[in-house]
Formats: structure tokens, C-alpha cells, sequence
């Protein structure tokens, strides 16, 4: 019988001792965060527009949760943003399964936590839907028990930030909205203790109306939402880096005043996405330039936070492209 060799019998010992004591390989140390804003958020999957049973199963799983959570803190972000979204129909009704959303958001939140970062929440409706031409209606009666639910989920799971909705003063009816904004906000200090902001399109008459009645006394933080945009000739589109720079400038100041005339310390860009590039959705290149383009005005004013909307290489966000991961990684990580 043949004796096994001197360095077979090592090797044995070797892959003994580790299963002994156990062994885990290397894991590849996180980048040190650069710190440009305060808040530096990306959005989690991008859950929009059409409701379907099982949809939240199609996005969320262990796997991809703590793939899209590490792909967030590689490029050096601290926050990420999940929506609990609905449906609705032009008589008012909400579709959605609030069990099925809990279930699956809920490891997201955990796999958020045990990697650092902080999670921002909000209940989401899409307010295409409602403008310019209403397919959708929806009213504080319906909206207020599910924010107060959603409120209630945050809490229970250490979620940071909160949000009542995004975007709610084109969703509601205007002087339904003018009530809603205060009303809603003590019946989530009764059930949610983290901070609490809104989320809105800062300018047209139903902000200003909304505005000018300071409905946003209260509020822990302001958040906008900015998709760049221009009318060219009657035509919404974004067709160069300096209208792009021209429209964030705008915003950012709009951001500003808002924190002067309610005392906010944190103003946040809840949502910085990019729809339009001469008329079809920007490639991921041409996405990563105009982020880059829109945080470099954006860290020139008194702005604390930002959450972008696609950036990930995932087949929800921008398939296989790296190109916003990367350019983050280069502004957000030492």
C-alpha cells in the first residue's frame, strides 16, 4: 500500500484545523467615506408606477439585498431610500399589500442596518399619475391610515428618516393638501420617534399656495425632489450640462429659503434623478456626467443631504453599467 505523501497529510491537517476552529474568507475592507453631504443616499430598488401581486418578490431577496447594500456602501454612501408603494385608480382606491411590502422590506432594513447605513422611508404613490391630466385621484382619508401604518413599520424597525409621501402636494387635492401637511404630522409623532421630513416639488401654484400657509411647521428636515428639466420651445427636455447646472442652481436655492423661512437645519435633496437627454432616457454615462454636474452645484449651497434616484449596476437600476457607482466611488470615498 502506497504511504501518502509528507505534503498531502499537511494539507489535511491544514483544512482540519480551519474546519476545527472555523474560517471565513477574507473580506475586503470598506472604503473610508468622504463626507460631501451630510446625508449621502441612493435609492433602494426602483419600485415605481404599476403595482402588480408578488412584485416586491421580483426585487427583493437576500441575495440582491445585501448585493445592492454593499454596491451602496462601496460607493461610499450612508443612506438609502425605500418606498412602500401603491397603486391607485381614478375613483380613489388604493392597490397595494402592505403585508407582502413589510416582508420583503423588512431584511432590507436589517441588511441596511449591519452594513452602517441609515434608512429613509416613505410610502409612495406615483404623482405622474395625478398631472398634468388626472388618471388617478386619491384623498387624505385614504392616504393618512396608511402613512400612520407605514409610521408605526419605521419605528418597529429603527428606520431613520420618514416621510408621510413624495411629491403629495400634486397627489391631493389643494385645499385638501392645506390641511393634510400639519394634520398628518402629529399623528406620526404619536407612533414614529425618528425624523421626520417632506418631500416636494418646490415651486408652481399648488406649492405656493401650500407654502404661504406654512403648512411644513414641525417638520424635522425639507426634501425636494429634482429631475432636470427645460422648455425648449414647448418641449420638456434636458439637452446640455449647463441648462442641467442652471436648473439644480434654481433648485438649491429655492432648498435654501425654504430653510430660512421655517429655521430647517437639514435640507435635502430627496430625490436627484435624470429623465430627459435630448428627448430619451440618458445613458449610464451620460447619467453619471449630469449627477456629477448636479452635485458639484449642489455642494456649493447649504444643501446637508442628497438621495439618487438610478445608479446602481443592477437590472432594476442600470443592468450591468458602473459608471454612476464609479464616479461616486471616486467623490464620496477615500
Amino acid at each position: 500500500m502506497k504511504k501518502p505523501a509528507a505534503g498531502a497529510v499537511l494539507l489535511a491537517l491544514v483544512i482540519g484545523a480551519l474546519l476545527l476552529y472555523g474560517w471565513s474568507p477574507p473580506v475586503e475592507e470598506a472604503p473610508e467615506v468622504f463626507h460631501e453631504f451630510t446625508v449621502q443616499g441612493v435609492m433602494g430598488r426602483t419600485i415605481a408606477y404599476y403595482y402588480f401581486p408578488g412584485i416586491y418578490g421580483s426585487l427583493y431577496d437576500a441575495e440582491s439585498n445585501q448585493r445592492l447594500v454593499s454596491k451602496a456602501k462601496g460607493s461610499g454612501a450612508d443612506f438609502i431610500l425605500l418606498r412602500a408603494f401603491y397603486n391607485c385608480t381614478g375613483e380613489g382606491m388604493l392597490v397595494g399589500d402592505p403585508e407582502e411590502a413589510k416582508t420583503r422590506l423588512e431584511p432590507v432594513i436589517e441588511a441596511a442596518h449591519r452594513e452602517g447605513l441609515g434608512v429613509f422611508l416613505s410610502p409612495f404613490v406615483e404623482s405622474m399619475e395625478f398631472w398634468p391630466e388626472p388618471r388617478w385621484t386619491l384623498g387624505a382619508d385614504a392616504w393618512t391610515p396608511l402613512v400612520v401604518e407605514w409610521a408605526e413599520f419605521a419605528e418597529e424597525n429603527g428606520v431613520e428618516m420618514f416621510a408621510p409621501g413624495f411629491e403629495m402636494a400634486l397627489i391631493l387635492d389643494a385645499e385638501e393638501a392645506e390641511a393634510w401637511f400639519p394634520g398628518v404630522l402629529p399623528r406620526i409623532r404619536e407612533v414614529y420617534s425618528g425624523r421626520v421630513g417632506f418631500a416636494e416639488i418646490p415651486y408652481g401654484i399648488q406649492w405656493e399656495r401650500l407654502n404661504g400657509s406654512r403648512v411644513f411647521e414641525g417638520y424635522d428636515f425639507a426634501g425636494i425632489t429634482i429631475f432636470p428639466w427645460k422648455d425648449y420651445d414647448g418641449v420638456h427636455d434636458m439637452r446640455s450640462l449647463d441648462d442641467l447646472r442652471e436648473h439644480v442652481e434654481s433648485q438649491a436655492r429655492l432648498l435654501e429659503s425654504i430653510g430660512e423661512q421655517y429655521g430647517f437645519d437639514e435640507l435635502h435633496v430627496a430625490t436627484l434623478g435624470m429623465d430627459f437627454w435630448h428627448g430619451v432616457m440618458p445613458s449610464a454615462e451620460m447619467r453619471a456626467n449630469g449627477y456629477e454636474a448636479a452635485l458639484d452645484t449642489l455642494s456649493n449651497h447649504n444643501v446637508t443631504g442628497v438621495f439618487l434616484h438610478i445608479w446602481a449596476s443592477e437590472h432594476d437600476h442600470l443592468v450591468d453599467a458602473t459608471d454612476v457607482e464609479d464616479m461616486l466611488r471616486d467623490r464620496w470615498t477615500r
